[in-house]
């Protein structure tokens, strides 16, 4: 009798094409099933509509250049109400009380651990 292997499905929010492109790729090469969302609409309508494991957003996901966007907490927020584990990503420093968040400049090693440290109940 085969194993049954269940694949993780995260959403990732980031209107940054060739930073979602990346991520994309990586989290396919383990193995991983993803949906993209390229603004906060968008990810909305995925919480809304589909089985999401974790989510991964940007914290700006309208306008990367307006320091005031803050449009992926939102995303956060919709995520975190339905129980579904999520992590903020920006390349900017902030300080969020309660918010699972990665800096971007840390790079992919420091996101998938993080992914894995909130996931692991669900991957076992």
């Amino acid at each position: 009798m085969s194993e049954e292997v269940i694949l993780l499905t995260v959403l990732v929010a980031e209107n940054f094409e060739p930073y979602r492109e990346s991520l994309v790729a990586l989290l396919r090469l383990e193995e991983v099933n993803v949906l993209e969302a390229a603004n906060p609409q968008e990810a909305l309508q995925f919480l809304e509509d589909v089985h999401i494991d974790l989510v991964v957003t940007d914290l700006r996901l309208t306008d990367d250049s307006d320091k005031k966007d803050a449009s992926g907490l939102e995303v956060y927020r919709t995520a975190d109400e339905k129980c579904i584990p999520a992590i903020l990503v920006s390349s900017s420093s902030v300080e969020l009380s309660g918010i699972c968040f990665v800096n971007k400049s840390l790079g992919w090693k420091a996101l998938w651990k993080k992914i894995q440290e909130l996931t692991s109940p669900i991957a076992e």
